[in-house]
């Protein structure tokens, strides 16, 4: 029976996502990076590095007709303190139209962040800078 329940409230949560998702545009990582005009790194959250938290935290972002940030759902956080950090900052982006035949169009799309610490320094990184790093994570050396 919770089984059942839990499929069923699954089944509506990604039906609802899908029914939203019709109204935007959707694009890539690379093309909602391209669009943003205002971009706010996260702030490593100082609970997380006491804590020693790192990891990957994945933000789905949806603007409104202005192209302004209307939600923001966090796919994956290592931690709520990270995925607040996140949502706060990605709220504040700014994004221009695809092209002028789409200026009023809605956007979605996916932004990836890395919380790591890296020669002991905790930082956040884009994925355009995370590759040339080695990561390891949940590691306080």
């Amino acid at each position: 029976m919770a089984k059942t329940l839990r499929n069923i409230v699954l089944f509506l949560a990604v039906a609802t996502s899908l029914a939203v998702a019709s109204d935007f545009a959707s694009t890539d990582e690379i093309g909602l990076r391209l669009l943003a005009v205002k971009v706010v790194l996260p702030e490593y959250p100082l609970d997380a590095i006491k804590k020693h938290q790192t990891g990957v935290a994945v933000a789905l972002v949806y603007t409104d007709d202005k192209l302004n940030v209307s939600r923001v759902d966090i796919l994956q956080a290592p931690s709520p303190v990270i995925a607040n950090a996140v949502r706060d900052a990605v709220s504040k982006w700014k994004f221009r139209a695809m092209s002028s035949a789409t200026a009023r169009q809605k956007v979605i799309g996916k932004l990836t962040f890395y919380f790591l610490r890296y020669k002991g320094k905790y930082q956040v990184l884009n994925p355009q800078e995370a590759p040339n790093l080695k990561m390891v994570h949940n590691s306080p050396s």
